[in-house]
Parts: structure tokens; C-alpha cells; sequence
């Protein structure tokens, strides 16, 4: 080997690892990019007002059967669509991995999958009605993110479970 394929090795190196701390740069650029929306995500759930149409649909909202979001009532719709496209847009960002599942979950999972088995039969009845012929599945981040959360909760029960049957630390 002499001292040009040295060189040509050395080179190749340096522009492998330039290259590999480029792309560390640009997620750490993405991440931080994000930042804003999630911290505005999270004061959005946290206001009295994401609240109060949280409340209504767990405790208020009654007799959906049959019923889609277009047959909702104007009250209904009031509280109802706020939250559900919330969870949506929020399902979307972590389906495309600019918001990381597990930050989202630690906090919102519990709220979150109980909103979504209240609202899920409106969702379906809405995608049988009005979206069935179209390519496009109806809130489904929102399903995502409920998926996600069942399995993180899921998890997280089962942590418990077992610390509860392992013998007390002498």
C-alpha cells in the first residue's frame, strides 16, 4: 500500500464519518424544529376548554348509535370535533415519527383511549357512510395513537403485575 491509497483510505473514512454526523445533525435539527408544536399540543390538552369537551364526550355524549359525525348536532360537534382532530393531527405527527410515541403515550394514553372507545363507533359509522369509496381512512391517527396507547397501557399493567408477586427486599 502505498502512500496515495493511504491517503484515498483516510479520505474515505473522514467523508464517512462527516457524513454520519451530518445525519445526527439533521434529526437532532428535526427534534428541536418540533419542539413548539409539541409544547402547544401539550398546552392545547391541558387548557380548560380541550378539558370540558373531553368531559362532555365521556359523561354528556349519548345515544350514538347509527349515528356519524355529520349527524351529530351542533352542540355535539361543539365538543366532539375539537378533541377527535386533536388526537388526529396528534396520531399523524407520531405516525410519521416527528413526535416520539412514547412522549406522547406517558402522559395522554389513559385520556386518550377513553376518548377513543367513546367516539370510535361515530368514526365508523362516518367512514361507512361517507368515506368507504374514497382512499382515505377517516381519523386514523386518532386510531393510531388508541392502538398505541392500549398496548402501552397494556405494558404498563403487567409492570405491575409482576412487581407485585416478587419477594419484599430483605
Amino acid at each position: 500500500m502505498d502512500i496515495n491509497d493511504l491517503a484515498s483510505f483516510v479520505a474515505i473514512i473522514l467523508a464517512t464519518i462527516s457524513l454520519a454526523i451530518s445525519l445526527i445533525q439533521v434529526r437532532i435539527s428535526k427534534k428541536s424544529n418540533m419542539l413548539p408544536i409539541i409544547i402547544e399540543m401539550i398546552n392545547e390538552f391541558r387548557s380548560k376548554e380541550f378539558k370540558k369537551n373531553q368531559r362532555y364526550i365521556l359523561c354528556d355524549l349519548d345515544c350514538l348509535q347509527g349515528k356519524g359525525y355529520r349527524d351529530l348536532s351542533e352542540e355535539e360537534r361543539e365538543h366532539v370535533l375539537p378533541v377527535s382532530y386533536f388526537f388526529d393531527h396528534l396520531g399523524t405527527l407520531v405516525l410519521e415519527k416527528m413526535i416520539g410515541k412514547r412522549f406522547i403515550l406517558t402522559f395522554m394514553a389513559r385520556s386518550l383511549l377513553e376518548t377513543w372507545y367513546k367516539l370510535s363507533p361515530l368514526i365508523y359509522i362516518e367512514r361507512e357512510k361517507y368515506w368507504k369509496t374514497r382512499n382515505y381512512k377517516f381519523q386514523y391517527g386518532f386510531e393510531y395513537l388508541s392502538v398505541l396507547a392500549k398496548d402501552y397501557l397494556t405494558r404498563i399493567e403487567k409492570k405491575k403485575t409482576r412487581k407485585r408477586f416478587l419477594p419484599p427486599i430483605k
